[in-house]
């Protein structure tokens, strides 16, 4: 509807809020963030970009401050600009809403004959795979607690054109403490590293955690949230 294109469910890629936990929220928020569950259309003039998932939204973006069971679409137009609907998605009313209008549209395609929503298409597009999809990266690991392990895992993500923008590390037990690049937290034990990377192609992220996974001794990622900048 939004592109003119006809879209597969398969093709998309969707990411539940299974792996997310209490610690990723803090972490976010102590970044400047807040964590969503994303919808993400754009059109890409020779190919759209499709996916859902947790998303790492800046505390200012428009859709940062809907909570509860509101939910919000923004649309994003070359000459309307951004334009926010919002309105509940949960609860009796909203849910009785929903349920009628499918109900209504079950019988205009019965009357029809048809079994969907009439096509709006006027071209086929390719969609845009997530490997070359360009976003930041929120990165959670566990890692032995020595000088040099930040250091390295850094150089890795170096080596695979991913840079890192903000670093937090703090023992695995405790939670307190910052440090930044080349600070050392404790003696000994286990540490948590977070890393926010600035906006660069999930492929190169995907080449870094492939290398990082052939090195359990150095560090083992708990969670990878991909961010939204715009």
């Amino acid at each position: 509807l939004a592109f003119g294109t006809p879209v597969s469910p398969e093709d998309i890629y969707i990411e539940g809020i299974c792996r997310l936990q209490q610690r990723d929220i803090t972490y976010a928020r102590e970044l400047g963030y807040v964590i969503k569950l994303v919808a993400n259309g754009r059109d890409h003039d020779d190919q759209v970009e499709v996916r859902v998932h947790p998303t790492l939204l800046p505390g200012d973006h428009p859709l940062a401050k809907v909570d509860g069971s509101l939910n919000s679409i923004l649309v994003d137009g070359n000459f309307v600009g951004k334009v926010t609907f919002t309105g509940r998605g949960a609860g009796g009313d909203p849910t009785a809403s929903a349920v009628v209008a499918d109900l209504l549209e079950a019988l205009r395609n019965r009357r029809d004959g048809t079994r969907s929503l009439r096509c709006t298409c006027h071209r086929e597009l390719p969609v845009l795979s997530m490997a070359d999809v360009s976003v930041p990266h929120y990165l959670r690991f566990t890692a032995e607690d020595q000088p040099g392990v930040l250091g390295r895992v850094a150089e890795i993500f170096g080596h695979s054109g991913v840079n890192l923008r903000s670093v937090i590390q703090k023992p695995a037990t405790t939670g307190a403490g910052r440090t930044g690049a080349s600070g050392c937290v404790g003696e000994g034990g286990r540490a948590e590293l977070v890393f926010l990377t600035s906006c660069c192609p999930e492929k190169n992220v995907r080449a870094a955690l492939a290398e990082l996974a052939a090195h359990p001794e150095l560090c083992r990622l708990q969670n990878h949230v991909r961010g939204e900048e715009r």
